[in-house]
């Protein structure tokens, strides 16, 4: 690890350019400036070829132009998951007022508005980000953020400055290296005034948010760390410039790089890697606080919990019982920890606040007191600190990490008790669950006693189940579910062979990603595409945006996957308000926060959502992406291409996939291989699937939305689907094959059953059926799509006629070329009945307007 000195270069006097200078070689080293120009304008510099501000205006300027930005993005951006807000914010060491920007890593706008603002300010203004995301609403806005405004916990930092580092431990190297044994942080940044260092835990949300901050400033403070608790806290960017103000330039601070230390792993994002809880980090600092000796802050030991305005009591705990067995484990003699009074009273705090929130507060007085008497002193002084205290903002989570540091043995002991009394719990309330309906045998049925089931879309939405979607990215997805959802919402059937239920239905089409204004240019495209007018819709249709509607149905809490509280009720009451039939949730990413490679946290979300269904009886659709290895081979994935866990397709319906049209497909339908990718099949997972000429294929089209503008002339084009049939499905009569079998029978020479040859016996066949494919001399980028369908309809046809056995192919000597070649012949004779539709010249012509 590599503490950076405070030192100007060799042999030369302390200025303001040594320092910028300074700032240049360490910019160079990490690559965010180039190692020549650096050489140069430090040379320009040393013979007085650039005074000191003409050098800083330079460094401004190759900071911005380099990598500094996106370096700075990535170094953050494992501490964050997709569609998580940030926020960036510059502070001018005069004291001139801030500069905000929000935004998300993971969009390119914003992300690209997130890299202007740092290049715009780097080297001449403080950067900051914000520890903890942003509330969604904030996406895109200037605004700086207060405590209602983070969302979620998903990183610790802590910030050890150089002037409060330990006498032992001056350049707190003992102590990280300490933490990076034992925490594994995933960044550690040298800012010139001390070290940075992030550390992942499990995403924490809602009331455990706010109770976090308690825990994590114990633990700074005992660390030595300064207080970044808060939820709003800022911290430096890292690869950007750290500025001193006229007080740390009193303290001998300079200019100097925060730059990432390299040997540390970044922050791991897979599901499969296991982070701490807050509570357990922060019991892994103070442990290592203890063993390192360190001092800490002044004032560390006292709880920062009391000091909270306003704050909620603490954790309650989980018994009598068991807060008697923590105090007996937790030692309280002469010469111990609670000689100071100071730490005393805080535990009384903490003792009575986990009283309290398990309305045991009698018990736990009695606790309390026997347990201080075990000191000595005076014997009513317990009762007096005890009924003295009268808003107590720490509880049970003090008390176990009290006890964890002077007894872990008794700590564990009573997680034990804990869990076995929590067993005990949830198996009394199983019990009563189990017993609510009794069980008896089945009594005589009428099929008019069982419901049909209601399907509402094809064979895809059912009325209270769940269906899905899997795709990869970009593959039309979302394209094809608007046109299922204005199909439902008109009653009209604009994919044949997808049947709508008797009547029009309400549709909730919630996409988790796209704003409104792409959606309704979306709908515009389905509308114009398939002439469907607003009238059509009723009013059935209603849209909404995750950027304006934040549906989040999971999500990581203390002790694992949860649901959001009141997002299913609400939900629920919505869908029962508008007479929703059927919700559409695109993508299922994108509402909720849980693991998904997880089957514990898909099971919990899937039986969320099958509630709801439930619930407000309604069908419910999940748009979901694909893993990475299902997207390169669709057809071998089947239903488990959905990416993650099996427990949300395993629980689904219905199973959907979207898969390309392969190369060899479309070669074999006549498809340009420039617009294969427009073309793909809609299979389910669930069933067998079948052949190509079988499924159901769509084409994406696009579609002008005659919105231009002065500014915008052409407006925007934007993809909708409409169903195609493969031209292979439109085979020949019996009339065709008994003409073809004439003119072969008529022949002097057979034709070649290979049909590179000139001679193919599909010419022969076109001919005799008057198809127009082109001529055997005519490339496949000179074909028009019309002549590419026929030669794919007449390829076709050989192949059916030669299975069948209504035309033969023998290999046989070529008299030309004197080699065995594969010739066909007239083979079992075609059976012509009187009333053949297609053998009049108008049926033929129309049976060959192929698409």
């Amino acid at each position: 690890m590599t503490f950076f000195s405070t030192k100007t270069p060799t042999g030369q006097p302390a200025s303001l350019g040594n320092e910028w200078c300074d700032v240049l070689e360490v910019a160079a080293s990490h690559g965010i400036t180039d190692p020549e120009e650096t050489q140069r304008l430090r040379g320009d510099y040393l013979v007085s070829n650039v005074d000191a501000a003409g050098l800083e205006s330079r460094v401004f300027r190759l900071l911005a132009d380099g990598p500094a930005a996106t370096k700075a993005l990535d170094a953050i951006s494992p501490f964050f998951a997709p569609g998580d807000v940030i926020e960036l914010r510059a502070l001018s060491v005069s004291g001139t007022g801030p500069a905000s920007v929000c935004g998300r890593l993971d969009d390119p706008a914003e992300r690209q508005a997130l890299e202007t603002f740092i290049r715009g300010h780097i080297g001449q203004r403080n950067l900051y980000v914000g520890i903890n995301p942003r509330r969604a609403d904030m996406a895109g806005t200037a605004r700086s953020a207060s405590a209602p405004d983070v969302t979620q916990r998903r990183a610790v930092v802590l910030d050890l400055d150089f002037k409060d580092a330990p006498a032992a431990d001056r350049g707190w190297k003992n102590t990280v290296d300490t933490i990076r044994t034992e925490l594994d942080p995933g960044l550690v940044v040298q800012t010139g005034n001390g070290v940075h260092v992030w550390l992942e835990v499990e995403p924490t949300s809602g009331a455990d948010l706010d109770a976090s901050r308690v825990a994590i400033k114990d633990a700074m403070d005992r660390i030595g760390s300064d207080d970044m608790s808060d939820l709003p806290r800022i911290i430096r960017l890292p690869y950007t410039v750290n500025l001193p103000n006229s007080g740390k330039r009193q303290r001998g601070a300079e200019v100097r790089l925060a730059v990432p230390d390299s040997t540390v792993h970044p922050a791991s994002t897979s599901a499969s890697v296991t982070v701490p809880r807050v509570t357990d980090l922060c019991r892994t600092l103070e442990g290592i606080a203890q063993r390192l000796g360190l001092p800490g802050r002044q004032g560390a030991g006292t709880s920062s919990a009391a000091s909270v305005a306003g704050g909620k009591t603490g954790w309650p705990a989980p018994s009598a019982d068991i807060l008697r067995m923590a105090l007996e484990e937790l030692p309280n003699t002469l010469g111990g920890r609670f000689d100071n009074r100071g730490d005393w009273v805080n535990m009384a705090h903490a003792i009575k606040g986990a009283a309290v929130a398990a309305g045991i507060e009698a018990e736990g007085r009695e606790a309390f007191i026997q347990w201080s008497q075990q000191w000595g002193g005076d014997p009513d002084e317990p009762e007096r600190v005890w009924d003295s205290i009268g808003q107590p903002h720490s509880g049970w989570g003090t008390v176990m990490r009290t006890l964890e540091r002077e007894n872990p043995a008794g700590a564990q002991k009573v997680k034990e008790a804990e869990l076995r009394a929590a067993f005990g719990v949830q198996a009394a309330q199983n019990v009563a669950a189990l017993s609510a309906v009794p069980i008896q045998p089945v009594l005589a049925l009428a099929p008019a006693q069982i419901p049909p089931r209601e399907w509402l879309y094809g064979r895809v939405y059912i009325r209270g189940f769940i269906s899905a979607l899997v795709a990869p990215g970009g593959s039309g997805k979302s394209a094809l579910t608007m046109v299922e959802a204005v199909a439902m919402a008109t009653g009209r059937e604009l994919l044949s062979g997808e049947k709508v239920a008797n009547r029009p239905l309400t549709v909730w089409y919630h996409n988790g990603e796209d704003s409104v204004d792409e959606q309704n240019r979306r709908l515009l495209a389905v509308m114009l595409q398939h002439k469907v007018s607003q009238a059509d819709l009723g009013g059935r249709l209603i849209l909404t945006s995750g950027h304006d509607v934040p549906i989040k149905l999971g999500q990581m809490g203390r002790n694992g996957p949860e649901t959001t509280p009141a997002t299913a009720d609400w939900i629920v009451g919505e869908a029962k308000r508008l007479g929703v039939d059927v919700l559409i949730l695109d993508p299922m990413g994108a509402v909720h926060t849980l693991p998904e490679n997880s089957n514990e946290a898909m099971n919990l979300l899937a039986a969320e959502l099958r509630q709801i269904a439930k619930r407000a009886n309604i069908a419910i659709g999940l748009v979901h992406h694909t893993s990475k290895a299902a997207a390169m081979d669709m057809d071998a994935a089947g239903a488990g291409a959905s990416r993650g866990a099996s427990a949300i397709t395993d629980a689904a319906r219905s199973v959907r996939q979207i898969v390309r049209m392969t190369p060899a497909e479309a070669g074999r339908f006549g498809v340009q291989p420039g617009d294969r990718r427009d073309f793909m099949r809609v299979e389910n997972g669930k069933a067998n699937l079948t052949r190509a000429e079988d499924a159901r294929w769509i084409r994406i089209v696009s579609v002008n939305l005659g919105n231009g503008t002065p500014d915008y002339p052409s407006g925007d084009s934007v993809q909708t689907c409409e169903r195609w049939t493969p031209p292979t499905s439109q085979t020949g009569t019996a009339a065709d094959l008994a003409r073809v079998q004439d003119a072969l029978l008529a022949s002097p020479r057979p034709p070649r059953a290979d049909q590179r040859s000139p001679e193919w016996v599909g010419w022969r066949v076109a001919r005799v059926m008057g198809l127009d494919m082109g001529s055997p001399t005519t490339s496949a980028a000179d074909r028009t799509p019309a002549q590419a369908a026929v030669l794919a309809r007449v390829r076709a046809m050989v192949d059916e006629w030669v299975r069948i056995g209504a035309l033969e192919v023998r290999t046989e000597l070529d008299t030309d070329s004197r080699k065995k070649r594969p010739f066909v012949y007239a083979g079992t004779p075609a059976v012509v009945l009187d009333a053949d539709p297609a053998d009049s010249p108008s049926e033929r012509d129309a049976a060959e307007n192929v698409e």
